[in-house]
């Protein structure tokens, strides 16, 4: 289960110098509302089923936070993957990190949001098993 954090939506947002990204240096990060339900599925699934949630993120501000609370709702591990750096990561790279750790990992089901807010793109599911030569489905409202 792949976390992402973003900004938090109900703060003022103001842009980057640049004017291509919300400036993340002043704003709040939260975990991506789709996420969220993605563990919430992952949850239910271990309740029904069996097996363990692990929650996977990545060296984000406010990211320790989320994995607070997804181990507080169930989930039996989280994993915060660094050496990244500790902002904002591009989905090809977001999706190649995953993999590569994934590839070292025993899993039957890997769950990520459909989108999230702050990019819009979907694109982390297929990328991944894109790298990983696993087939994947993409907006699923229920398992």
């Amino acid at each position: 289960m792949a976390v992402k954090q973003v900004p938090d939506l109900v703060e003022e947002l103001e842009l980057a110098p640049e004017g291509t990204d919300v400036d993340r240096e002043f704003v709040r990060s939260v975990v991506s509302e789709f996420d969220e339900h993605a563990l919430e599925e992952a949850l239910l699934l271990k309740e029904g089923a069996g097996g363990e949630v692990t929650v996977v993120g990545f060296e984000e501000p406010d990211v320790d936070q989320t994995f607070f609370t997804a181990l507080a709702k169930g989930a039996d591990r989280a994993v915060k993957l660094t050496g990244l750096g500790g902002g904002w990561l591009p989905t090809p790279v977001r999706a190649a990190a995953l993999a590569h750790w994934l590839e070292g990992q025993d899993f039957d089901l890997v769950l990520t949001g459909v989108q999230a807010v702050d990019d819009l793109e979907g694109q982390v599911a297929p990328a991944l098993g894109s790298l990983l030569g696993l087939p994947h489905v993409s907006v699923v409202v229920g398992v």
